[in-house]
């Protein structure tokens, strides 16, 4: 069973291959680097969390950036599933039946 506390095992609960190395920037971290597309993970300063960045690959803006709570991480992870994942990524929260992201729900 895989520790998902330990930043440095992150990159094994998720279903594509991958490859990790830690951040040298600023605030320590792990990227963890996908064919299509990479994740800049922090742990969160107030929660028992992981902030989450997701970037494509010659972008400099993430696609999206989410805290995930720890507990909650493997699950968060199995979402990544296809390598274009990003590709199509769209957080939406509206609930109209009008909007095309939440019509194909």
């Amino acid at each position: 069973m895989v520790s998902v506390t330990n930043r440095d095992d992150l990159h094994k609960v998720f279903p594509l291959p991958s490859k990790s190395f830690q951040t040298d920037g600023i605030q320590d971290g792990v990227v963890i680097r996908f064919e299509t597309f990479y994740l800049k993970i922090y742990d969160d300063r107030y929660k028992y969390a992981y902030n989450v960045q997701g970037y494509r690959y010659n972008k400099t803006n993430p696609v999206f950036e989410e805290t995930v709570s720890v507990s909650n991480f493997r699950n968060f992870a199995s979402q990544f599933t296809r390598e274009d994942y990003l590709h199509g990524y769209h957080k939406h929260s509206c609930s109209s039946r009008n909007c095309m992201p939440c019509s194909r729900r």
